[in-house]
């Protein structure tokens, strides 16, 4: 059923994908992908609270899997409550949080909460941990031009574009190199 499921979900059809997840569920009630699987379905229909119920077991069956807090932060978003969705982003582990996917939901969640300086310091730090990573630098140089922290932009949009990223001039010109 949850293999079925999968596939009916890609196909769009997501009421049988739907029918098929609750199945799995009880058949499996340890499941936790059912779970997440159905959260994540209600989230795309804008069903809030049942997504964030259905995360709370999935969570609860594996507190450790990075793709529920994710769906989780999305949801907390969406309902208007970044900061506890940053609370939920933090509490990745520092090797993951440096992942593309989580920077940005981590940043957009700062911004949110019109706390730009403190979305351009976790690039940073992403940046200085992968300093031949071009797209790193450039988030991290666009947020600190946003957080108003020329210097810092200039020093992070310089280090992109000697790695080559290709918006990265243009952020120079923005900032007046």
């Amino acid at each position: 059923a949850l293999y079925l499921a999968q596939v009916q979900r890609k196909t769009g059809e997501l009421q049988a994908a739907k029918a098929n997840l609750l199945m799995a569920a009880n058949l499996q009630p340890d499941d936790a992908t059912a779970w997440g699987t159905l959260a994540d379905i209600a989230l795309q229909e804008n069903n809030i609270e049942i997504a964030l119920q259905h995360l709370k077991k999935a969570s609860e069956l594996q507190p450790d899997v990075t793709t529920w807090r994710l769906i989780e932060a999305r949801a907390l978003k969406r309902k208007g409550d970044p900061e506890t969705a940053l609370i939920v982003l933090l509490a990745i582990n520092e090797a993951e949080r440096h992942q593309a996917v989580i920077l940005r939901r981590i940043a957009e969640s700062y911004g949110m909460l019109d706390r730009s300086a403190d979305a351009a310091a976790t690039y940073a730090e992403a940046s200085d941990a992968n300093p031949t990573d071009k797209d790193l630098a450039y988030e991290a140089g666009v947020w600190f031009a946003r957080a108003d922290q020329k210097d810092k932009a200039r020093a992070y949009g310089t280090r992109a574009m000697r790695l080559g990223h290709e918006h990265a001039v243009k952020l120079l010109e923005k900032l007046g190199k």
